[in-house]
C-alpha cells in the first residue's frame, strides 16, 4: 500500500489516514513515552497500545487497498 501510495498508482489513501501511521510511528521510534520502554514487562506496552489504535483506525483503508490491488497489481 505503501509503495503504491508513494508511486502515486493508489491515491484512496486519507490524508488523516496517513497522518495516523506518521504519528504511531513517530511515538513508538520517539524516546519519549507514557511508560518509559526501559521499565521491564511494561515499558512496551503504551507502545504496542498504540500501534493496535492505529491498525483498528486504518483497517477499513486497508480493506480498501486490497480490493484495489486484486483488479490493478
Amino acid at each position: 500500500m505503501v509503495k503504491a501510495w508513494t508511486k502515486k498508482e493508489y491515491k484512496g489513501v486519507p490524508v488523516k489516514t496517513i497522518g495516523m501511521i506518521i504519528l504511531t510511528l513517530v511515538y513508538v521510534f520517539s524516546p519519549i513515552d507514557i511508560i518509559p520502554d526501559c521499565i521491564p514487562g511494561i515499558g512496551l506496552v503504551d507502545d504496542a497500545t498504540m500501534v493496535s489504535l492505529c491498525l483498528a483506525a486504518v483497517k477499513s483503508d486497508i480493506e480498501d487497498f486490497k480490493i484495489w490491488a486484486k483488479t490493478h497489481i
